[in-house]
């Protein structure tokens, strides 16, 4: 197992648009419009499991698509965010598409100068 040191958050990108880049890429998964690999180096091995066992689930493999993703349909996700400690955040994501919104909750956590999800809760 690699060592990965902790990382401030003040030394971190906006964790508001990381959490709602991240929550787009994970529902664009689970719709297989994306490859799950693409999301390894943002998640924890066990949030990556989690999400493997969700495509399979689905009845989709992960897989590359080439094309266009989806856009947002009625603008950015709404993301809340807080901070239960310096290097961590929570966030509660909702994304909206057409008539239908969906909701991630995640944690991130600032490891070797960039935010990992290390838990993952699809609402």
């Amino acid at each position: 197992m690699p060592i990965t040191a902790a990382t401030a958050t003040a030394d971190l990108p906006s964790p508001a648009s990381i959490a709602a880049r991240l929550a787009e890429s994970i529902f664009e998964v689970l719709a297989g419009r994306r490859s799950l690999q693409q999301l390894m180096p943002h998640t924890s091995d066990t949030v990556y499991a989690q999400l493997t066992i969700g495509v399979y689930r689905a009845g989709r493999r992960p897989r590359h698509l080439p094309g266009p993703l989806v856009a947002t349909a009625h603008g950015r996700p709404v993301v809340v965010l807080d901070e239960p400690a310096d290097g961590v955040v929570e966030a509660a994501v909702v994304i909206r598409r057409g008539d239908r919104a969906r909701a991630v909750a995640l944690r991130l956590e600032g490891l070797d100068g960039r935010w990992r999800c290390t838990a993952l809760e699809l609402l």
